[in-house]
């Protein structure tokens, strides 16, 4: 199988650290493959907006203002 539509894939099923995995493949082989380097962003993209969602837990004020520091 083609290795973008394995990766896409693997994007559309959530599974980012694979189509990672298979894009860093891909761009070793051919650096400017640009269909795997927009794969790659929008999983990297998607990853960082996962993250963001742990701060809405726990809330941006306390994780940037620690009781400890506050004078």
């Amino acid at each position: 199988m083609n290795d973008f539509i394995l990766a896409m894939s693997r994007y559309k099923r959530g599974k980012y650290t694979e189509t990672l995995k298979l894009c860093n493949e891909m761009l070793a082989r051919n650096p400017k493959d640009s269909a795997a380097q927009t794969l790659k962003l929008k999983v990297l993209i998607q990853q960082h907006s996962i993250d963001d969602t742990e701060l809405l837990d726990e809330g941006a004020a306390d994780i940037l203002l620690d009781d400890n520091q506050v004078q």
